[in-house]
């Protein structure tokens, strides 16, 4: 097993997906998408907190690997952030529900195969293609009421596309 196998069984890192795919730059393997949905109750039943990103965000920018494999980096992130429920570039699904975003600007790897073949996978299937996370919980509470628990501040160390996820 290698080191980067063992830091991620380490870690116990969880994952979230979601399909928003909002701009495709095919000459520079640019894609700007939402990563994760904050503030809905997701199938595992869990719900990030607005601000549950800020202090991850603040000491590094996550990865792009390949189905969450950390052995296989596809590109990097040039730009992420949230963004609330109002804003108007969210799929028209993720404002009617009422909930906010991470906004992500990824470049994928066009030199390598595995980079090269993954932005071809965005491209052709679009919003058939989920976006997922990869990240490790800091601060939760559970709701006993609701049965959700309430993330208000995760470590993230990836983003993934995905064919389903949670």
């Amino acid at each position: 097993m290698d080191a980067w196998t063992l830091a991620q069984d380490r870690i116990d890192a969880q994952f979230k997906a979601m399909s928003a795919q909002i701009n495709v730059d095919e000459a520079e393997g640019i894609v700007e998408c939402f990563v994760a949905a904050i503030g809905n109750k997701d199938s595992v039943g869990d719900i990030i907190l607005p601000g549950a990103f800020n202090g991850s965000l603040r000491r590094r920018k996550p990865r792009v690997v390949w189905g969450h494999n950390w052995n296989e980096p596809i590109g990097k992130v040039l730009d992420i952030y949230e963004v609330g429920p109002t804003d108007p570039r969210l799929p028209a699904k993720m404002r009617e529900a009422g909930v906010g975003g991470l906004f992500a600007k990824v470049q994928f790897n066009l030199k390598a195969e595995r980079g090269r073949q993954a932005f071809l996978d965005v491209s052709i299937f679009g919003e058939e293609l989920e976006w997922s996370i990869g990240y490790k919980t800091l601060t939760a509470d559970y709701d006993n009421l609701r049965k959700d628990t309430l993330l208000k501040a995760v470590e993230l160390y990836e983003v993934s596309t995905v064919l389903h996820g949670a």
